[in-house]
């Protein structure tokens, strides 16, 4: 956005845009555009700010951490979880939990909740069969959802032995390239980003890629 097109972009007293709006010779500094899609998520009274998978394999169970968040102080509220396998959708395990909301102005504030969710004859996840499960985490008050997330995740525990990257036991070899939006270049990969991405990754022996800028184009659930 430059010009005439960034007047009627709201700025501080100071000038400087008060959304991501490009760059322009209207702001003193400049200021990264918006090159993809703007996902708003509306919640009632509170909402989740963060929901985190830590899987216990020892235990057979996964604990869902929910940090709600509000702009006033709430208690009473729960927070439920259903596990399920992804994409076979059977169900794996539902818990719930109480949780309230601590009214503050701090970006990085907020209470941890933990929901323990049994997980009886679950799937590890390794590099050969990457097994993943969804969880729902809905967060409610007297009866109405306030709101509700969803997202996938993986039954592995990550450490380092020797230096060396050892998910759920057996060390795994990252080799990889970092690509920097090559996914954009229409005059060299349009439509043959499939080619590009996957196929020449493999007969190089690539098992892993860092993307700068933004995901690629190709949908991470999709199975190549």
């Amino acid at each position: 956005m430059t010009g005439p097109r960034a007047a009627g972009v709201r700025k501080s007293g100071g000038g400087v845009f008060l959304i991501p709006a490009g760059f322009s010779s209207q702001h003193p500094r400049g200021m990264p555009a918006v090159h993809d899609d703007v996902w708003i998520d509306f919640a009632d009274a509170a909402q989740t700010k963060w929901a985190l998978a830590m899987p216990n394999l020892a235990g057979s169970k996964v604990s869902i951490r929910v940090t709600p968040i509000g702009l006033q102080s709430l208690d009473g509220l729960t927070i439920q979880v259903e596990v399920r396998s992804w994409p076979e959708d059977t169900p794996m395990g539902r818990e719930t939990a109480p949780a309230r909301v601590a009214r503050s102005t701090d970006a990085l504030a907020g209470e941890h909740f933990r929901v323990e969710v049994p997980m009886p004859g679950f799937r590890a996840w390794t590099y050969e069969e990457p097994t993943l499960y969804l969880a729902e985490v809905a967060l409610s008050r007297d009866g109405k959802t306030l709101d509700s997330v969803s997202f996938r995740f993986g039954m592995r525990e990550v450490a380092t032995v020797g230096g060396r990257y050892t998910p759920n036991g057996p060390t795994l070899w990252l080799r990889g390239s970092n690509l920097v939006a090559d996914w954009t270049w229409p005059d060299v990969i349009k439509g043959k980003e499939m080619q590009y991405l996957v196929a020449e990754a493999r007969e190089l022996s690539m098992n892993s890629f860092r993307t700068h800028t933004q995901p690629s184009a190709i949908s991470p659930g999709t199975k190549h």
